[in-house]
């Protein structure tokens, strides 16, 4: 498993912590939706989203997702696995493709088609054993963590580049007040109408709100608007 995970040489030193967790689902075939126990890695409290009959792949995959419990930031990298719950050696895993910044609390990445079903299901010609045997199938996922400092100072950079876009002004008195807010659109394709989410600013309250299926405007585009729920006049750059 951690040989699946690449490494670059730049980024050895930033490896503060790893390990592997693992849990046994049993009747699997009757599961839609299934969390894994809590478990704990580099000092992140973690769990893992499996959903077997996902409608959104037509119900031939299964879907796997890493959720961080934390509200605090986490840089990782991860590999997925399942194997037969009676062999340790047959197994079908998987790396996620890259280097994943959470940001936010209960935030998934992973893959909504991991693995064709008739994969797990299939019998092996060398041994006769099948991923999925007697209704249990053992769920696995093995985590690197990397340095806080690495995350902080991306984000940094990411952030003074969109203030750069926008041509904010410096910060002349105490009556100009700014900050940065993004959340992540998990399953961006299921979105029906407006994702929506809350933050404050200056201690008055904003939404932003995604709309990507706005059927007021062309089908191709997505809208994208910040909305004041204050009862206060606010003059705003974004």
């Amino acid at each position: 498993m951690k040989e699946l995970i690449e490494v670059e040489s730049s980024e050895v030193d930033n490896v503060v912590n790893e390990g592997y967790n693992e849990f046994l689902i049993e009747n699997f075939d009757n599961i839609w939706y299934y969390y894994s126990p809590q478990f704990q890695i580099g000092g992140y409290d973690w769990t893992i989203e499996v959903r077997s009959k996902n409608e959104y792949t037509n119900f031939d995959h299964i879907s796997l997702f890493l959720k961080n419990l934390n509200d605090n930031c986490a840089k990782v990298k991860f590999v997925f696995s399942v194997r037969n719950y009676q062999d340790y050696f047959y197994f079908i895993a998987k790396e996620y493709s890259k280097l994943q910044y959470y940001d936010l609390q209960f935030e998934p990445h992973g893959f909504s088609q991991f693995i064709n079903k008739t994969e797990l299901y299939s019998k092996s010609d060398e041994n006769d054993k099948s991923i999925v045997e007697n209704d249990k199938i053992v769920v696995g996922v093995y985590v690197q963590v990397y340095k806080e400092d690495t995350i902080i100072k991306e984000k940094e950079e990411f952030i003074n580049k969109v203030k750069n876009i926008a041509n904010f002004e410096k910060k002349i008195n105490s009556n100009i007040e700014e900050g940065f807010y993004e959340f992540i659109v998990s399953r961006f394709k299921e979105i029906d109408n407006n994702e929506k989410k809350y933050f404050k600013l200056d201690e008055n309250s904003w939404s932003l709100v995604l709309n990507a299926n706005n059927k007021m405007n062309y089908k191709e585009f997505i809208s994208l608007y910040i909305k004041n729920n204050g009862k206060n006049v606010q003059k705003v750059k974004k």
